[in-house]
């Protein structure tokens, strides 16, 4: 759909277009990793005023093709499960949807950083080296070359995307919020 190859390597970020989503962060991640892995390709959906502006930073960046820009979308689901790993970039990833979507499809979670506390924020969606890592924009070279060792690592990216899948359902799964809530109920109003 996006013109990628059977051999590319996607990264997907699902956001609105805003400042706090951070998707700056995420073109210069990807970048980084472009400049590694010429097979690379970044599929950005959804929309928003800072469109244009994220363009120019591709264009700045010389990402030409690689960096697609797919607009609002009623699938984002389907698009991250054709992707190998998804972007988390938001300043504010504490428990993001989108993340918890991406564990839920069985995709690894890269979550970009700038602090340790971004990084306690998103420690229920991205537990390094288990489900994905954080790029650090602290240490951008450090960062970079874990995520090319990942993304060319196929077993890597399936048992990864398998803890994905599996810390989603331990953490996320509705069911289980219930019953621990019932749970919780049933002690507190136990005589």
């Amino acid at each position: 759909e996006y013109g990628a190859g059977d051999d590319a390597v996607v990264l997907c970020t699902v956001a609105r277009l805003l400042p706090v989503k951070g998707v700056d962060r995420g073109i210069r991640c990807f970048a980084r990793i472009k400049a590694r892995l010429a097979r690379a390709v970044y599929l950005i959906v959804g929309d928003g005023p800072q469109r244009e502006h994220l363009g120019a930073i591709a264009n700045e960046l010389g990402l030409g093709d690689s960096g697609s820009f797919a607009g609002a979308r009623t699938d984002p689901e389907r698009v991250m499960n054709a992707a190998d790993v998804v972007l988390q970039t938001t300043f504010n990833p504490l428990n993001g949807i989108v993340s918890i979507e991406g564990m839920a499809v069985g995709r690894p979670i890269v979550t970009v950083v700038d602090s340790v506390e971004e990084e306690k924020m998103a420690a229920d969606t991205c537990d390094e080296q288990r489900n994905g890592l954080f790029f650090r924009t602290t240490q951008p070279q450090e960062s970079t070359d874990k995520l090319y060792e990942i993304l060319v690592d196929h077993d890597r990216l399936r048992q990864m995307g398998l803890a994905s899948r599996n810390m989603a359902e331990e953490r996320f799964d509705l069911r289980r919020h219930v019953e621990r809530t019932q749970a919780l109920y049933a002690e507190l109003v136990r005589p």
